[in-house]
């Protein structure tokens, strides 16, 4: 994982794993909640695909960006930005569903 703030405040967060990746053609589809609900980790362990669905709608409720690159079989980088406050008010909370 690295973190850093950018010079027009933002902080920028890059989490980088060694797993399955996902294949270049499925990425479109990964914020698709009908083509995840179906996936397998790195152990083959059946996932619902739910949780980067919920980091990216947290990350866009706060006025920030979400990037994913990834390869088969080598692993994936998930990178956010998010804008840098000192307003409480302004940060979005993930609501209880």
């Amino acid at each position: 994982m690295t973190a850093a703030v950018t010079t027009n405040n933002m902080a920028t967060v890059s989490i980088i794993d060694n797993g399955v990746g996902i294949e270049k053609s499925k990425l479109s589809k990964i914020f698709d909640i009908d083509s995840t609900f179906h996936t397998q980790g790195t152990e083959n362990e059946m996932s619902t695909g739910l949780g980067l669905i919920l980091v990216k709608d947290f990350v866009e409720k706060n006025k920030g960006t979400l990037a994913i690159d990834s390869e088969k079989d080598k692993g994936t980088t998930v990178s956010f930005t998010l804008p840098l406050t000192q307003d409480p008010s302004a940060t979005v909370l993930l609501q209880q569903v």
